[in-house]
């Protein structure tokens, strides 16, 4: 299972089944790149936080990828009772549900997984990369069960 958090973008190649692509509007230069280098017929979801509409900008995504803005300001922080979500919380949110319905709950060990994750500028999103790089690794040790 590929993985990256910020990297290279050219990670997703034309064997990759399943896609996510998740980060926040400062990402969105290397978004667009890898959404350029996606096959046609790659299959999954760009997830973007923003913090206001104004940030929403148009992206040629794969007709099968999905785009999904998600506003920090409509959204309600774990940690504070009527607050805005904190940067990078919707985030994490949203890519650790993706990941329980497509990769955590397939009943098909030969699924294929590319990950690119940004927004490395939220301390909750690293903390997240790096507690999922840890489960990734476990989850593709010889012998682990998937």
């Amino acid at each position: 299972m590929p993985f990256s958090q910020n990297s290279d973008p050219a990670v997703c190649d034309q064997r990759s089944r399943y896609v996510l692509v998740a980060g926040d509007i400062g990402d969105i230069d290397e978004i667009r790149q890898v959404l350029s280098d996606l096959p046609r017929d790659a299959y999954g979801r760009v997830i973007i936080e923003i913090a206001a509409p104004l940030q929403v900008v148009p992206l040629d995504a794969p007709p099968r990828v999905a785009v999904t803005w998600l506003r920090r300001d409509e959204r309600s922080s774990l940690s504070k009772v009527r607050a805005a979500a904190e940067r990078g919380e919707t985030l994490v949110r949203a890519v650790d549900a993706w990941l329980d319905e497509w990769m955590r709950a397939s009943d098909d060990p030969s699924s294929e997984y590319v990950l690119w994750i940004g927004s490395h500028a939220s301390e909750a999103v690293n903390e997240f990369c790096v507690s999922l790089a840890h489960e990734l690794r476990a989850y593709s040790a010889p012998g682990a069960a998937a």
